[in-house]
């Protein structure tokens, strides 16, 4: 205790986001906890990141959103879905790391597959596989 009428409790331990109640107890501001209030509280908790501050989250690479919960894929997918970091999913008749390679099947014989089961014919072939 300090003070004139040692009525001032001491913390040995500053507290971080509080005040100091009684010798050595921090009483925490809203959204922080620990025994020196420097835990911030995130509720509900990020799921990708760390929370630096209440409710607010910082990511790990590789994750965005308020909680962290979206992946990022860079470059995006393109005919597909970001499943985590970097990693896609394809549409039914695409494939390829981005999902913009189309699948033909049977493939195009004389041509490009452009879309699922689409060719573009080399010049002088026609037919649905360019034949």
């Amino acid at each position: 205790w300090e003070g004139d009428l040692c009525q001032n409790p001491v913390c040995v331990i500053e507290c971080v986001n509080g005040n100091c109640t009684d010798p050595d107890i921090c009483t925490c501001e809203e959204g922080w906890t620990g025994d020196i209030c420097n835990l911030a509280i995130c509720d509900p908790a990020c799921i990708n990141g760390d929370c630096v501050a209440p409710n607010t989250c910082n990511c790990t690479v590789g994750w965005e959103g308020d909680l962290c919960q979206n992946p990022v894929c860079v470059p995006e997918c393109v005919n597909g879905k970001c499943i985590t970091p970097d990693i896609c999913t394809c549409e039914l008749g695409w494939t390829g790391d981005r999902c913009n390679v189309a699948i033909c099947y049977p493939e195009c014989i004389n041509g490009d597959c452009v879309a699922p089961n689409t060719c573009n014919c080399t010049v002088g072939w026609e037919g649905d596989l360019c034949q």
